[in-house]
């Protein structure tokens, strides 16, 4: 399976719980949709589309917890005025008074810095790697919402190759379901497991599946007796 490894940074991220309702927090490192979408925009495919035109596409992700912050934004909703009866060429747009003025919490990441690795259908996998290496796209990516730029630097291409059932130390956040914890291994080495329920899948009538995924706060490798890991350059990563 051919491979782009690539690092996604930022000076601030925020995805969005999809839970929220007053407060928004955010997820630790975006999701497979979010990821979806970021390469999307690299090869110029608009951001619904994105989601059914891009499957089946393999994801795996690593990174440090990164730090947390909340800041106070105020959202407004500013409706369209109502349209003369008459109109002429020149004319211009205008809108009613704000309404609906909200003071909200918002959960920012702060300098959050991911490894991915990835795997697209032929027909996208070249045209993403060439312009990830050459560091152009269609669209200007971002860490979740658009006032926060993302950053995206070619590590290698690379061939991930699918391994038996064993125990490995894998490198990536993965499901809940992609194998079993070896716990005392886990306790012996002191690590810092972490479980998010997080969105996995998007159809065309925007309907989204979830799934539970395992990380380490530290991106130390987290013992796993699983038949879903794949070996690339020497470490062993689970796809999302």
């Amino acid at each position: 399976m051919k491979i782009v490894h690539f690092l996604l940074s930022g000076r601030f991220g925020h995805f969005l719980y999809a839970e929220a309702n007053v407060s928004m927090p955010s997820y630790p490192f975006p999701p497979r949709t979010s990821i979806i979408g970021l390469i999307g925009a690299v090869i110029g495919i608009e951001k619904d589309i994105s989601q059914i035109e891009l499957e089946p596409t393999y994801i795996a992700i690593s990174g440090k917890l990164p730090e947390k912050f909340w800041v106070t934004n105020k959202f407004h909703q500013s409706l369209p005025a109502k349209l003369p009866s008459t109109i002429y060429k020149n004319i211009k747009g205008s809108s009613s008074e704000v309404t609906n003025q909200k003071r909200l919490k918002q959960e920012w990441l702060f300098n959050p810095i991911y490894e991915i690795w990835v795997s697209l259908p032929e027909k996208y996998h070249d045209e993403f790697a060439n312009r990830i290496k050459e560091h152009r796209w269609h669209f200007c990516p971002c860490l979740g919402i658009s006032e926060h730029i993302a950053d995206l630097q070619w590590i290698s291409n690379e061939t991930a190759i699918q391994l038996v059932k064993s125990k490995y130390s894998i490198s990536s956040a993965f499901p809940e379901s992609a194998g079993e914890l070896d716990m005392d291994e886990i306790f012996d080495n002191q690590l810092i497991l972490h479980c998010v329920r997080m969105p996995r899948e998007v159809n065309k009538d925007r309907v989204f599946s979830h799934c539970n995924y395992y990380f380490e706060r530290d991106m130390k490798t987290i013992p796993l007796v699983t038949d879903q890991a794949f070996e690339v350059e020497n470490r062993k990563i689970i796809f999302m």
